[in-house]
């Protein structure tokens, strides 16, 4: 009798006492966002641009128009033209065909400004009063 008196305090002990607490669950890691990509974005100034996609894989057009009818386009019916990243520059090359020599441009950009170089062979691209080159600023993040 005594056993079956003390198996029974026990099993009354047991049930009354405290569920043993479980492990709290692990803090949660902080994981820093990226960065947003600086490049893709619409740009306008001196001359327009808009960069798309991403880093090994950015596409740019640039236009250009002046009050004298002065104008010219480079990408703009392709949806861009591959636009190769060299730092804080993007360098687009239109390769020579039928009777237009090769044209490169070079995009400078140091924060939402964008410098626009050209080379000699653009001139075929636009009038002569009128060039990509010149300055344009952020005006529109990637789309």
């Amino acid at each position: 009798m005594k056993r079956i008196a003390c198996l029974s305090l026990l099993l009354v002990l047991a049930a009354c006492s405290k569920p043993q607490e479980a492990d709290a669950p692990p803090a949660p890691v902080a994981v820093q966002p990226a960065a947003p990509d600086p490049w893709p974005g619409k740009y306008e100034g001196d001359v327009m641009v808009d960069v798309t996609g991403f880093a090994g894989a950015y596409r740019a057009w640039l236009l250009t128009a002046k009050a004298d009818g002065c104008t010219g386009d480079l990408g703009v019916a392709d949806k861009g033209l591959p636009a190769r990243s060299d730092g804080d520059a993007l360098e687009v090359t239109v390769p020579a065909r039928d009777a237009l020599p090769q044209c490169s441009i070079r995009l400078t950009r140091k924060g939402a400004v964008v410098t626009v170089t050209e080379d000699a062979g653009c001139a075929s691209y636009h009038g002569a009063t009128c060039a990509f080159a010149g300055t344009a600023r952020r005006v529109q993040p990637a789309h």
